[in-house]
């Protein structure tokens, strides 16, 4: 008998929950506003050079490929023109990836440069941006073999940022080695950190950590890393005799900290149901994208 009474329970159970999908189940059909196509733009000065790369955007349900932008940009310094020329028959690189043009001379901390991107069929997309400062650096330390954890052995590279007073400034460095039969082979090492307020950034294929002086205006940082050196170009070929490590250390725009927060925050809610929402972080007026600057240096932490 219980086991009749089990079963007439389940098939009970089964028959409600049938019965009841359409009261659960709602399809509404959802129209997307028209989209007005607009200009896409990516670029960023450094040294001598300015990386540009230029596309349109697309709406949510648009599957066509993209067109090839033919624009005008016109780049100002200071209020004066500094630089004009066609994307992208002018540039000198003609790598989709990181397309690059020379600039007349190198930028200079302080200076304001206006990018306009002019363009017959997708409009006007305009954007400004002040060089940041250089970084200072001090106290340099670097140790093989401090940490030694369950699968791997990190060295230990340490160094204080001194920060100017009064001023928004935002850091950004990554480390990077050459090896004796590749010296014009560079890649990042993985880094990692325990600071809290140094926050982790992928872009452009480059791993690096950026942090923000709001918390330390005025004075010196220390910063604390662990470096996962075994990081070889190819894992199936016998590693080459490592030459140097070197720190890339460069001073960038609010825009450019603000865009790679949200950049990373996007690719860790990707495919995640519970994750809220996340907008890229965008200073291109009529238009997609980011324009920015950036000072930077480099210094040998290790030699053979």
């Amino acid at each position: 008998m219980k086991r009749t009474y089990y079963t007439l329970s389940i098939l009970l159970l089964i028959g409600i929950f049938y019965s009841c999908e359409d009261a659960f189940t709602t399809v509404k059909e959802i129209k997307f506003p028209e989209h007005k196509k607009k200009l896409a733009v990516f670029s960023k000065l450094s040294d001598s050079t300015c990386k540009i790369f230029i596309s349109h955007s697309k709406s949510i349900d648009d599957y066509s490929d993209y067109k090839k932008v033919t624009a005008n940009v016109i780049l100002q310094k200071n209020g004066k023109e500094f630089l004009n020329f066609v994307y992208p028959d002018d540039l000198i690189s003609g790598n989709i990836i990181i397309p690059t043009v020379s600039l007349p001379q190198s930028i200079n901390t302080g200076d304001n440069y206006t990018l306009e991107v002019v363009s017959e069929e997708f409009g006007t997309a305009k954007a400004s941006q002040t060089v940041p400062q250089l970084p200072v650096l001090k106290d340099i330390s670097y140790e093989e073999k401090y940490y030694i954890e369950q699968y791997d052995t990190l060295n230990k590279l340490e160094f204080d940022i001194v920060d100017p007073a009064n001023q928004e400034n935002y850091y950004y460095f990554s480390i990077k080695p050459t090896y004796y039969k590749k010296l014009k082979y560079h890649f990042d090492l993985f880094i990692e950190t325990e600071d809290p307020i140094v926050k982790e950034s992928y872009w452009e294929s480059t791993n690096g950590l950026i942090v923000s002086d709001k918390t330390f205006d005025g004075n010196s940082k220390k910063i604390s890393l662990k470096i996962h050196y075994n990081n070889y170009p190819n894992p199936d070929v016998e590693p080459t005799t490592l030459d140097t490590i070197l720190l890339n250390i460069k001073g960038i725009t609010k825009d450019y900290y603000n865009f790679l927060i949200s950049k990373t925050q996007f690719d860790n809610s990707n495919d995640n149901p519970f994750a809220e929402p996340v907008n890229i972080y965008n200073n291109i007026e009529n238009g997609y994208g980011l324009f920015s600057a950036e000072t930077n240096k480099t210094i040998i932490i290790k030699s053979n």
